[in-house]
């Protein structure tokens, strides 16, 4: 078959496991012309991977508009890659999404949502089984609320997806209804702990004489820091009576710009600059 004949176009796409190795993923072209979700072809050539898409096709395996539906698993295949369609879309268009929160859903996907539905045309998923699941995971008693919600909101945005891509033809998890949730408080640090932990000999007395931990609590509680924004700090931030908030530190990923775009100089209080020093 002629390359300009073939309906699929391939690409490749690194290796989770090893960097240095790259697969091929084929994009089968539907009855209206517009392509299918990837699909993994296992092949580490071009050629071996346009073979395995011949032999698919020869073989009637793939799945198009006109034909049974898209199988879930098809869509949700590396739906929540970091350079995958729908999170460059987003970015594209302004939004905000980190690599952090990428894996946190990929993960939920994974877990939670594809040993339900993972066979499952999209075409023939009822709003009675998204609901079914939902208060499955509810009476498992083993996950919080808010988890469940998050899992809802992770597998509505699939669906919404399928919708946009015209796989289906109405969202049945459009307008369904999240949990109560019951957070649990996390309160403040009162005064006299706020002494104890950062006073003129808590240093030595509390911190054992680690100045780098001590000194990242100390602008968290003085600055209202993140974390993360703590963690990211470069030596140029910190100057003496304010620090330049100019980034985010990211677990797995490094840094990053600020949470929400959030650049700023943040003033640390005269006394707390004291009691700092004097320690």
């Amino acid at each position: 078959m002629e390359r300009s004949q073939r309906p699929y176009s391939i690409y490749k796409r690194r290796s989770k496991k090893k960097k240095s190795e790259y697969y091929f993923y084929v994009r089968f072209r539907a009855e209206d012309s517009r392509y299918l979700p990837a699909v993994a072809s296992h092949q580490t050539s071009r050629a071996a991977a346009a073979n395995w898409a011949d032999a698919e096709l020869a073989k009637g395996k793939i799945i198009t508009l006109g034909k049974r539906g898209v199988t879930f698993s098809t869509l949700a295949e590396g739906f929540w890659n970091y350079d995958a369609e729908y999170i460059t879309r987003k970015l594209a268009r302004g939004g905000h999404f980190s690599q952090s929160f990428a894996v946190l859903r990929a993960s939920q996907l994974k877990r939670l949502i594809l040993p339900t539905f993972k066979d499952r045309p999209l075409n023939a998923i009822t709003r009675g089984e998204i609901e079914a699941w939902h208060m499955k995971l509810f009476r498992e008693k083993e996950i919080e609320p808010a988890t469940i919600n998050r899992c809802l909101d992770n597998l509505k945005v699939i669906m919404k997806e399928a919708t946009r891509r015209g796989f289906i033809g109405t969202d049945p998890a459009a307008g369904m209804e999240r949990l109560a949730e019951h957070p649990h408080p996390r309160g403040i640090l009162m005064p006299i702990e706020i002494r104890l932990l950062f006073g003129p000999d808590a240093l030595e007395t509390r911190w054992a004489g680690a100045r780098p931990p001590f000194a990242a609590a100390f602008l968290g509680i003085a600055a209202g820091l993140r974390m993360g924004e703590v963690r990211a700090l470069r030596i140029q931030d910190v100057q003496p009576e304010f620090v330049k908030v100019s980034g985010s530190w990211e677990e797995l990923h490094g840094r990053k710009g600020a949470k929400w775009n959030s650049e700023r100089l943040v003033p640390i209080p005269p006394a707390w600059l004291k009691n700092w020093r004097q320690s």
